[in-house]
């Protein structure tokens, strides 16, 4: 996206062959190219200046010259207009897949349906032998005892959680990128092995640039491969 800022004013004339001269404000550019026009509105219009000449004089002053105003009484004009710069404004999204390497990545795999794999099998695994085991027992007692049996069991579902991802589910880093036209690809370290992914936008789910993370949505049976 480019943006034009104030740079300076035009003051006084120079000469009588329509030479000006220029306040330059902080903003102007240094390595100033005269291949830019510096921009002016007349008459609720933007025109470009285009330089025929331009000296600096001091830090900020300068002569100039312009196309199109090169009389006397057409650079009378000008006096006492501002001018801006246009600037291509880079765009702080911008990155490179190459950039990511290193990266820690998290992420799931997606059923054909559209939902995470392992996601909701062992809580109605754990809800059916709940209801087998009050309908068997029917007693406080033996309520009381499967209730426990499971607490347990979750509990011992929830270490090994810990340990590692559930099924459906990953988490590795980006070990290396590979740049290609047609099929871009992440190498992904995944328990110890390697994989490779597209890398696509489409299955970046999330990328946190400051804690270099990033997290991923792939079709189901990808990281088998």
């Amino acid at each position: 996206m480019s943006v034009s800022i104030p740079a300076g004013r035009i003051n006084k004339l120079f000469g009588t062959d329509g030479g000006v001269m220029l306040s330059l404000y902080a903003d102007f550019p240094a390595d100033f190219d005269t291949d830019i026009p510096l921009l002016v509105t007349i008459d609720a219009l933007e025109v470009p200046l285009w330089c025929e000449r331009f000296e600096r004089r001091g830090a900020s002053g300068a002569v100039a010259a312009f196309a199109d105003f090169d009389t006397e009484r057409r650079a009378q004009e000008l006096l006492g207009l501002e001018f801006r710069i246009r600037f291509d404004e880079e765009d702080d999204d911008e990155f490179y897949m190459e950039d990511l390497i290193g990266f820690a990545v998290t992420g799931f795999e997606m059923r054909h349906g559209g939902t995470e794999n392992g996601g909701n099998g062992g809580n109605d695994d754990g809800n059916n032998a709940n209801n087998d085991t009050c309908n068997d027992d029917g007693s406080r007692g033996g309520s009381r005892g499967g209730s426990n049996d499971n607490a347990n069991a979750n509990s011992a579902g929830s270490d090994a959680g810990n340990s590692m991802p559930p099924a459906g589910q990953f988490a590795g880093r980006v070990a290396d990128y590979y740049d290609s036209e047609a099929n871009p690809l992440f190498e992904l370290e995944i328990g110890g092995r390697r994989v490779l992914v597209p890398a696509a936008e489409e299955f970046i789910a999330h990328i946190d640039f400051e804690g270099r993370t990033m997290k991923m949505i792939l079709p189901e049976g990808l990281i088998d491969l």
